[in-house]
């Protein structure tokens, strides 16, 4: 109850101040980094398109933070901003007093559906994974890279057997192993069914090598090795030079970003505008990500009593948020096959190199599928707002809709 009453009076005190100076409180959820780098975009667009802003905007670090490289990024982008001014919770005995009530206000202003999302919240019923700043233009990158931080990047990088300077691909594939080191507190195992088998993107590794180019397998906690070892492959997840600042480097340099199921870290690239490509994706959520070369695979859901699939119109119907919601449901999981990952993998790269050779049929397919998608409601649990009009949406792969078009 003295929470509440002290969060509400620190509320009511810059209400009764608008006269005088209209202050906006905003914080941040930056202990995991998908929320961090998404909302955070999404607040420092808005707040670039809102010319008629003639607010003191409030912005709080709190004292939990994912990558701190990445915190002082954005700190400087922030500062850079007319009417901005950043506060530490970790220095600054005020900001931690402010913190409750920013975390208060931004619960408020996203519940209520409304656009004022420059509090830095998720957008209620943004759907799992998708990008909160999936809106067009998207401006991004929204922070500056030092030279000076390029070279000592490159150097260490060098230690570990990778060379900047050469074309290389991000490869993420999601297991449990952040959420539990963040919270291990919590039994995290609902999420297991966004997990697939490292070794169906052992083939997908062997055709970039074969490709020229440098395979990264990136990640900040891993349950292990990724099962591959061959020339031109670092597992760097597992190395002990990984580090928030090469972790933010390595993305924002990539030909490419692969994630095995979408997951927090693939932010790192999408604030970099790098090319993405997002494998067994599950639920069948609508992909908004804020990159110009985007690409999907959804996973499929098949009945476990017929064995038969699930029309993708029952899939996007079916959006759990929990490994025992599919079980209960009779549903299995069918993950992307090695194949499949090869194919889309083969076509985003060729689709970033402008090299790509279409065709009416394939455009058709593609148009009918997004159309026949909408009749679907898969956009039914977006809220509305800047990006509801003026969004970028990844394409379903070209072979795959080909292979699947009957569902």
């Amino acid at each position: 109850c003295c929470q509440t009453a002290y969060v509400h009076s620190v509320l009511l005190t810059l209400f009764l101040m608008r006269p005088v100076c209209h202050f906006r409180l905003a914080t941040f959820r930056s202990e995991r980094i998908g929320h961090f780098i998404g909302e955070t975009d999404l607040a420092i667009q808005l707040m670039k398109m809102d010319t008629s802003r003639s607010t003191r905007d409030l912005f709080i670090f709190p004292t939990e933070v994912c990558n701190t490289y990445l915190q002082g990024l954005y700190w400087q982008a922030l500062e850079s901003m007319p009417r901005v001014t950043v506060m530490d919770a970790c220095t600054s005995g005020l900001a931690r007093r402010l913190l409750n009530p920013a975390r208060h206000l931004a619960s408020v202003v996203m519940s209520s559906g409304k656009s004022h999302w420059a509090y830095a919240g998720s957008p209620v019923g943004g759907g799992i994974d998708s990008d909160p700043c999936g809106l067009r233009p998207s401006g991004r990158p929204h922070v500056s890279l030092n030279p000076l931080d390029k070279q000592r990047a490159s150097s260490h990088a060098l230690a570990m057997g990778i060379d900047l300077r050469a074309p290389f691909v991000c490869l993420q594939v999601r297991d449990s192993a952040y959420l539990s080191k963040l919270d291990s507190s919590r039994d995290w195992s609902y999420h297991d069914y966004r997990d697939p088998d490292p070794t169906t993107y052992i083939s997908t590794v062997e055709y970039l090598l074969a490709e020229g180019f440098q395979v990264i397998r990136m990640g900040r906690e891993v349950n292990g090795p990724f099962p591959f070892d061959g020339s031109g492959f670092i597992d760097y997840a597992v190395s002990v030079g990984r580090s928030d600042l090469l972790d933010v480097m390595l993305f924002a340099g990539s030909s490419l970003v692969i994630s095995g199921s979408s997951s927090g870290i693939e932010q790192l690239g999408t604030m970099f505008n790098r090319p993405l490509v997002v494998t067994n994706f599950i639920p069948f959520a609508d992909p908004r990500w804020a990159v110009e070369v985007g690409m999907f695979l959804p996973a499929l859901l098949r009945n476990r009593a017929s064995g038969e699939f699930l029309p993708l119109s029952a899939m996007m119907q079916s959006r759990f948020g929990n490994s025992r919601e599919y079980r209960e449901s009779g549903l299995e999981i069918v993950r992307n096959t090695p194949d499949e990952i090869v194919e889309i993998v083969a076509e985003t790269l060729e689709r970033s190199r402008g090299t790509w050779s279409t065709s009416i049929e394939d455009e058709s397919l593609q148009a009918s599928f997004w159309a026949w998608a909408e009749t679907c409601e898969i956009s039914r649990k977006l809220p509305k707002g800047p990006w509801s009009t003026s969004h970028y949406r990844a394409r379903l792969g070209s072979s795959f809709l080909y292979n699947y078009r009957d569902l």
